[in-house]
């Protein structure tokens, strides 16, 4: 007599969506939250993420998805954050360049870290807030707009970014504005 098969793996663990942000223009609010497929409390399941994603790019093309998950852990509540790519494409006025995050990380000369949150550590919570940033002439940052990121280590990330000073960008021997990408890490360590 053959010995019984082995009993079928646990499924694999499955995210709860914690909280959903709408990140939106206002024409565009209701018709979204109309669309919705995923809710406050429902399991996130590779099915419901793709059923999402069309629903949402019905609304406007234009809309992006990101998921959010504590310490990247599956079985982690996550934040669900729609945002318009299209709003994020700012236009360039005249006297300013765009320039790469990269590049100008290499002309950041005094860098404040931010604080991290206690809660987000207490939750080994771990992240990045990413922003669109203009950079005046004399390498102060002007303006910061919030691309993405978790909601708890938005405030200290701008706190931070906002004293960062930068070496003047030159174009063609005259200091110009430059708009660019900052991207600020939060990580626990080990």
């Amino acid at each position: 007599m053959a010995p019984p098969p082995p009993p079928p793996p646990p499924p694999p663990a499955v995210a709860t969506v914690d909280k959903i942000i709408l990140s939106v223009p206002e024409e565009l609010k209701q018709r979204v939250q109309d669309r919705l497929t995923l809710h406050e409390g429902d399991q996130l399941t590779g099915q419901a993420m793709a059923e999402l994603y069309n629903a949402i790019t019905s609304v406007d093309e234009h809309l992006r998805l990101n998921i959010q998950s504590p310490n990247g852990q599956r079985n982690s509540t996550v934040v669900i954050a729609l945002e318009n790519a299209a709003s994020q494409a700012q236009a360039v006025a005249p006297g300013k360049i765009r320039v790469g995050g990269g590049v100008e990380a290499a002309n950041l000369i005094h860098k404040v870290t931010p604080l991290y949150p206690p809660e987000a550590k207490a939750a080994r919570i771990q992240g990045v807030v990413r922003f669109n940033a203009t950079i005046g002439k004399d390498g102060s940052v002007l303006d910061l707009q919030l691309i993405s990121g978790h909601p708890l280590f938005v405030q200290p990330a701008q706190d931070a970014v906002k004293q960062w000073v930068y070496k003047p960008t030159l174009l063609n021997g005259d200091p110009v504005e430059v708009v660019t990408q900052i991207d600020v890490n939060f990580t626990l360590s080990q």
